[in-house]
């Protein structure tokens, strides 16, 4: 997982991993999800798709790029 990005929906301003690769626990300005809540450094791509699929449903929105 990368530091700076939403890892559910893209959104670039955001950085969900600190320097020492502990989550930060911000919370996305596009999807809501919480680094740290939602997923943390240990998330499994799995995991990562079970939670985009659950926003895209619930906001019937897109993700970022498509």
């Amino acid at each position: 997982m990368k530091s700076e990005g939403c890892p559910i929906c893209g959104f670039t301003d955001i950085t969900v991993l600190n320097e020492f690769n502990y989550t930060t626990f911000d919370i996305c300005e596009c999807c809501g999800a919480e680094s740290g809540f939602d997923y943390d450094q240990h998330s499994t791509p799995e995991h990562f798709s079970k939670i985009r699929h659950q926003w895209v449903e619930t906001k019937k929105l897109r993700m970022v790029g498509e």
